[in-house]
């Protein structure tokens, strides 16, 4: 009796996850966020650091996830990312942005 109760449990639980799945991912809403950060090498020589925009993600850490993804594909000797900030982007600086530049007099 034990071995056909976990065999439903365990049939439960798949149909479940996969019923999870199956869910579309624009279910989430997707955000643009910026990211604050510095790139080093294996041996701890820096790369590159600056502000790279990552646009329509579900979370800050799906941003931080598929940019530290493409460090590692750009830089064969990538070895660590170090985020200093990472911030949704707020909708009013991505209409005004390019206009006002990084001077911004209203502090958007």
């Amino acid at each position: 009796m034990k071995g056909i109760k976990f065999i439903v449990y365990i049939f439960f639980n798949w149909l479940t996850i996969s019923v999870v799945l199956k869910q579309k991912p624009s279910t989430m809403k997707q955000n643009n966020y910026i990211i604050e950060y510095t790139a080093k090498a294996k041996n701890g020589e820096i790369l590159k650091s600056g502000k790279v925009k990552a646009k329509n993600k579900n979370s800050s850490i799906d941003a931080q996830v598929k940019f530290e993804a493409f460090l590692r594909k750009k830089y064969p000797d990538f070895g660590q990312l170090i985020v200093h900030k990472c911030t949704e982007e707020n909708p009013f600086h991505s209409m005004f942005g390019d206009l006002m530049g990084d001077s911004d007099p209203f502090g958007l």
